[in-house]
């Protein structure tokens, strides 16, 4: 396949055939390399339809011809758009983001900007398997339902995009005073950037726009140096910042090239400018996912960051400016790897805090941290018991609030055009008990305020298993119970059953539970399309669990406990 697309729309819409041989496909802008992507693609000698269409931003390079090379056979039929297309999903889930199409993993940049919660995510959005990594981006004013937006970050010649963090920005006068002072010097991009919204108006490649590009605009060679340094002088005070691990040799376009970390910026939080160079270069074979952080204390406030290094190393960095970093501790954790977590939680019943050091697998540890080297208090605890779910990320900018979403590994069965959803956002805290301190993840409080009540009681042992059925409301349910562990009792919901075994002191489940459970006062429980949240003991140890896709009818309870049943659309 060699065709030439007159670019004409915002959006190029690339049709994808799931059954098709998975090949390189190349953008070419005159003789640069402009995107690259492997998938499979329906063509005229395809069958059928395509199973989706993969939306790829082109607004910068309307009126500019690419060349699209690969080694499909046959032509491929490239649409163009101004709009997004709908979500095709017959099957939603009510409150779990699910994408339109293609694969998902790690939530990344959570943050809070604009009055918008803004979820990224790890996409392929040319397949249902991992692959392609640029970030997806969805929006939500209430944590529950989601808009999907255009991709935020692509795939580069110095790799694609992996797992990264959000930050509001804020200048640290004593560091980039200096940065001000510098005059500005000559660069080597030529790439127009609009300051007004920090849109870029022109792509990644080497060729100057030459025509006039406003009065709110200033052009790189202008702006910037050819350094990061230049660059941090267009960031205005509150942009949203994003550091992100890209990796550098997982493609052939960043072939040579290696794993490193990577900064971008926005005002409006859809459209990213990259910085030029990597504020982090590559330290180990795949060190990635980068959390950053403000780190507050008066004179000594600076910017922190933790980061996977290798194994279960993880370093941490300090920097004044975010693009020169000092590593301040190494230290090894055998129960974790990959996407860490450093941050102060607050403590129930009291004003204190305590930071916790988190990893993708819910190990967890307590302990304190002076702004350069975290100090663990005590021996590290699991909050998941089940598989299944992964990579949960905090929020950045909610006021008080610590907020987590992780990503979950489900399947929609009845839709196959995407894998994989995100879990409902949890607020964290901690609870002191003899060891220490539990770590609790409890739903989001707007989860309460937009429930609806169908079923409240109280039953006992002797009455026999009690079915709760045939509501008319559609949506999500939400069911709370609060237990009498000195008797037996079980559950079931979508085909999913739990139970207590009062003799054995036994919690078992119709799946896989890793963690040993010797009391169970309470449960609350979350089933929608596709799944089920569960968390038990005022919600410090949590499963998840594949459902089914149909929307919940019926429940079945049975031993001594008060229920209450909440539906939420």
């Amino acid at each position: 396949m060699e065709q030439k697309v007159l670019i004409s729309h915002r959006y190029l819409r690339i049709p994808v055939d799931l059954s098709e041989k998975i090949e390189e496909v190349n953008f070419f802008l005159g003789a640069e390399t402009v995107f690259q992507f492997e998938a499979g693609l329906f063509t005229d000698k395809s069958s059928g339809k395509p199973d989706f269409y993969a939306e790829l931003p082109t607004e910068l390079w309307i009126g500019r011809e690419l060349l699209v090379s690969g080694a499909q056979e046959g032509k491929v039929t490239f649409l163009q758009a101004d709009e997004l297309l709908p979500d095709q999903d017959d099957y939603p889930p009510f409150v779990h983001f699910a994408p339109k199409s293609g694969w998902i993993n790690d939530p990344c940049g959570l943050c809070y900007y604009q009055g918008k919660y803004h979820l990224y995510f790890q996409h392929n959005m040319f397949s249902v398997d991992w692959h392609n990594m640029s970030w997806g981006h969805a929006v939500s004013e209430d944590l529950l339902h989601w808009e999907q937006r255009e991709e935020a970050v692509l795939p580069t010649k110095n790799g694609p995009a992996f797992t990264g963090s959000a930050l509001i920005y804020k200048e640290n006068k004593k560091r980039e005073k200096c940065l001000k002072d510098e005059p500005l010097t000559a660069g080597v991009t030529g790439r127009y950037v609009r300051v007004s919204d920090g849109k870029p108006l022109n792509p990644g490649g080497s060729e100057s726009k030459t025509e006039s590009a406003g009065a709110n605009t200033v052009t790189e060679t202008e702006a910037v140096s050819g350094k990061n340094e230049g660059m941090l002088r267009m960031v205005p005070e509150g942009a949203l910042m994003m550091i992100y691990s890209c990796a550098g040799g997982f493609t052939g376009w960043s072939r040579g090239s290696r794993m490193d970390q990577r900064m971008v910026w926005s005002l409006d939080g859809e459209t990213f400018v990259h910085f030029p160079e990597a504020v982090i270069p590559n330290i180990s074979f795949e060190n990635r996912d980068p959390k950053v952080y403000r780190y507050e204390d008066g004179e000594n406030s600076h910017w922190y960051m933790v980061l996977f290094l290798v194994g279960h190393d993880y370093g941490i960095f300090v920097s004044d400016d975010l693009l020169h970093w000092e590593q301040t501790q190494t230290f090894v954790t055998p129960e974790s790897w990959e996407c860490p977590d450093l941050r102060p939680l607050p403590v129930r019943g009291s004003s204190e805090k305590k930071w916790v050091f988190w990893s993708p697998n819910s190990a967890y540890r307590v302990g304190s941290f002076d702004g350069r080297v975290f100090t663990p208090e005590q021996e590290p605890r699991f909050l998941y018991g089940s598989e299944k779910v992964y990579a949960a990320q905090s929020f950045a900018n909610t006021e008080g609030r610590v907020l987590q979403l992780p990503y979950l590994s489900f399947q929609m069965k009845a839709f196959y055009r995407h894998r994989g959803c995100m879990g409902v956002p949890r607020e964290l805290e901690l609870i002191p008990d003899a060891d220490g301190y539990a770590l609790a993840e409890h739903l989001c409080r707007e989860v309460g305020e937009q429930e609806q009540l169908l079923a409240r009681g109280n039953m006992t042992a002797k009455e026999g298993a009690v079915t709760i059925a045939d509501w008319k409301e559609e949506g999500a349910v939400h069911i709370r119970l609060e237990i009498d562990d000195r008797e037996s009792f079980g559950l079931e919901i979508c085909g999913v059953k739990a139970g207590w075994n009062a003799e054995k002191k036994d919690l078992f489940f119709t799946f896989m539970n890793r963690k040993a459970i010797l009391e169970v006062k309470n449960m609350d429980i979350l089933a929608d399309r596709g799944g089920i949240e569960l968390f038990i003991n005022d919600d410090t140890t949590g499963y998840f669990v594949p459902g089914a896709d149909e929307i919940v009818r019926k429940i079945v309870l049975e031993g001594s406990m008060a229920y209450e049943l909440f539906c939420i659309r």
